[in-house]
């Protein structure tokens, strides 16, 4: 019994999510857009998402950036790898905890 518990938890993390009628497998690689309030320098702001890719050990790329017509919000968007439903889980939690993030998408 233990052992079907533990074999459930290890494929529970790379099991496919539905969305949108399509199934989400992993590993997946996708561009997450972050917006954030400018209160804090681009340097500042890139910092603090590179801080969660790197504890979570997810393989990104920053790809570019753009800032919004009044000039209150910068979008960050950055080519992520995750390789399990944990990771993609944890990792929005983290960024949750970012103070001057509004989304993430």
């Amino acid at each position: 019994m233990a052992d079907d518990t533990q074999r459930k938890k290890k494929t529970a993390g790379t099991a496919p999510i539905r969305m949108n009628n399509e199934e989400l497998q992993f590993p997946v690689t996708y561009g997450l857009k972050a917006v954030m309030a400018t209160s804090h320098s681009d340097m500042e702001n890139r910092k603090r998402l590179t801080n969660v890719f790197e504890e979570l050990k997810i393989d990104y790329t920053y790809l570019n950036r753009s800032q919004s017509s009044k000039g209150s919000y910068m979008s960050f968007t950055y080519s992520v790898t995750l390789n399990d439903r944990e990771t993609m889980n944890r990792l929005y939690e983290l960024l949750k905890e970012i103070d001057n993030l509004k989304f993430a998408l």
